[in-house]
């Protein structure tokens, strides 16, 4: 899972493979620790149909990212696109947070290859 954070905007990437585990009922689970031996935690879990297709939790430890059922089955049976799931989340009168759910299509699954950067 890969998390950008923009303002006023949360980007979710996950690969194909993260995608099947999903539309499996399985939960998408990182952490990454911070000073003070805090941990935040980002998951991503499916909900039933019915409701929108994406929606963010957050209680300042964990953001959790509910993903509608059927939109994670329509997403799964598309042919690979780097068009994702979008949605306007208002999060207080007047302002608005855009989430989306992006699958990478650069490889099926490349696994936790993730190397920090030096600045």
């Amino acid at each position: 899972m890969n998390v950008r954070i923009s303002r006023d905007q949360l980007r979710f990437r996950i690969t194909q493979d993260d995608l099947a585990r999903l539309n499996s009922g399985e939960l998408l689970e990182q952490s990454t620790v911070l000073p003070g031996n805090r941990v935040f935690q980002m998951t991503i879990h499916t909900v039933p149909d019915g409701t929108v297709p994406l929606k963010l939790d957050y209680d300042g430890q964990q953001m959790a990212l509910a993903v509608d059922a059927h939109s994670a089955r329509v997403l799964l049976e598309s042919p690979p696109s780097k068009q994702g799931i979008e949605v306007m989340q208002e999060v207080q009168p007047g302002q608005a947070l855009l989430l989306q759910l992006e699958v990478d299509v650069r490889s099926r699954d490349r696994g936790n290859k993730h190397e920090p950067r030096t600045c």
